[in-house]
């Protein structure tokens, strides 16, 4: 499968539209997105490719966006139950709000779930700065 975001169009009529990693990472270049949370299943996972032949430009969306030079992408590793998914981005934005630093969020959100639970670890955070940090 290739790596894709489904958008609803019309929640009513429950028409979706599929944008790809490539798209997305077309539309986020030069624009002024400086983090991303990516909440959905693997989205930061990179799958072992098919036989099929076919090459993917990139293997995942949070792969398309840190190639679009956004700073700070949050993104999952494996497939996460919705209840879940919903209850760690409420917590994790509560977080965010406090200082708008997504590696402190996700530190802080991490420890308020069990480490039995699947979302704790499941999500990731890549981050890449204008310069390198300097040597020690």
């Amino acid at each position: 499968t290739k790596p894709y975001l489904q958008i609803y169009d019309n929640p009513s009529t429950g028409v979706t539209q599929n944008i790809s990693a490539t798209l997305l990472r077309a539309l986020a270049v030069n624009s002024d997105l400086r983090f991303a949370y990516i909440s959905s299943c693997r989205s930061g996972s990179s799958e072992i490719p098919e036989l099929s032949g076919e090459i993917n430009q990139y293997e995942n969306i949070g792969q398309a966006l840190v190639s679009a030079s956004v700073p700070e992408v949050i993104s999952f590793l494996w497939p996460i139950r919705d209840h879940q998914s919903r209850r760690f981005a409420e917590e994790f934005y509560k977080e965010f709000l406090q200082d708008f630093d997504p590696s402190r969020a996700l530190y802080r959100t991490r420890k308020l779930f069990d480490e039995d639970s699947q979302i704790w670890a499941a999500p990731i955070l890549l981050q890449q700065t204008d310069s390198p940090p300097s040597a020690y």
